[in-house]
């Protein structure tokens, strides 16, 4: 017979990284567990499978090596943290002790102190449980797979979208701000964000086409030429009432259009689009669900099929012209939205027109000048 410790406080219900960051309240959460449960109770599919963010997004966990479950039938949840030995924790985190936990966490989830008791109190809940197992997003392997994470994570409640505002407001401020160390303090001193959820992107020239410019391959290093164009890549988030697929088409069919009329195609736009001819030109499609990671929920595979390689598509390519654009790189135009019943909000907050980005370019060279690091060695 195990004795079961049950713990349940409502102190400092909120995940928070600063007082001056945001807090995400623990309703949020909860209100998450309790989404999930009901798209559960409305399957006979079990059980359910994620990779790791999901455990976040259902508990607002960030620390290793916890154990959670949520009861199908009320959504309630319950945790076990793993605690450090005394020897560990001296090296890693001495104050993850029960009592920061309870501290912590809280908003109605019993927390329990070891393990048996813990698993005691499953073997009381309702059979029907929920395994997250880890997901790997772009083999799409797992070995318990189900819709209800995904769908309960591409719908966003109010408390979920003020979060995504704040990442916006922070995300499209460091934008602006492209110098590496203040980029890094401008998200950790402003938003107390220590990870970004991708490496920035400012590509210059032809790296602008570059999907994903800036990891370590291509790390930001090209040096800016005069005439170049520069992109900075900011995030997408599209859902409902209009087909995506719809959508999707007709942005290849409108961007097919115009490179035609700039003569660097030729032929019938509607059976370029038979050949898939443009993910040649715009391989990176027209958008990806956004969330608590870039791509959020499922990957995407990326097909980056190598331009006028197949006589399939060449036939409709001038060789010419398009070599006349060759180095001058392609631009990606991309913003932050969430789609709503009833219309849409633009989350990014940076300059868009030609003029906004004049004038804050004309703002940035009355800033002194950064002085090289080889300039700052004195000689002799």
């Amino acid at each position: 017979m195990f004795r079961r410790r049950l713990f349940t406080f409502f102190i400092w219900p909120a995940f928070c990284r600063g007082e001056h960051t945001l807090r995400v309240p623990a309703e949020l959460f909860t209100e998450n567990r309790k989404r999930l449960a009901e798209r559960l109770r409305a399957t006979n599919k079990v059980p359910a499978g994620a990779y790791e963010s999901c455990f976040h997004w259902a508990f607002g966990v960030e620390e290793p090596d916890f154990y959670g479950a949520i009861e199908v039938e009320t959504g309630r949840g319950i945790l076990y943290p793993n605690f450090l030995t005394p020897m560990l924790s001296g090296w890693e985190n001495s104050k993850l002790t029960m009592q920061f936990y309870i501290r912590k966490f809280l908003n109605g989830i019993p927390i329990f102190h070891d393990i048996l008791s813990f698993c005691c109190y499953l073997e009381l809940m309702v059979p029907q449980s929920v395994s997250v197992k880890s997901f790997d997003k772009d083999t799409k392997k797992s070995s318990n797979s189900s819709f209800s994470f995904v769908e309960s994570r591409v719908f966003k409640t109010d408390l979920e979208r003020e979060v995504m505002r704040f990442s916006n407001k922070i995300s499209s401020g460091a934008h602006k701000e492209v110098n590496y160390i203040i980029f890094k303090h401008y998200c950790q001193f402003n938003g107390g964000v220590r990870l970004m959820v991708y490496t920035c992107i400012c590509g210059s020239g032809d790296n602008g086409s570059v999907l994903h410019y800036g990891h370590a391959s291509a790390p930001n290093s090209k040096q800016v030429q005069d005439g170049d164009l520069w992109l900075f890549k900011n995030l997408l988030f599209d859902t409902q009432s209009v087909s995506c697929v719809d959508m999707h088409l007709l942005a290849n069919r409108v961007h097919l259009e115009e490179l035609k009329k700039l003569e660097l195609l030729k032929g019938d736009v509607e059976e370029m689009m038979k050949v898939r001819l443009g993910a040649v030109f715009m391989p990176h499609g027209l958008g990806h669900f956004m969330g608590i990671d870039t791509h959020d929920v499922d990957g995407y595979p990326e097909l980056l099929d190598a331009a006028l390689r197949y006589p399939q598509q060449s036939q409709f390519t001038c060789r010419e012209v398009i070599d006349q654009y060759r180095g001058f790189g392609g631009v990606r135009i991309e913003d932050d939205v969430a789609v709503t019943d009833d219309g849409m909000e633009l989350l990014t907050l940076v300059p868009r027109t030609v003029e906004e980005i004049e004038a804050w370019m004309a703002e940035g060279r009355q800033h002194p000048q950064v002085p090289l690091p080889q300039e700052c060695v004195k000689s002799g």
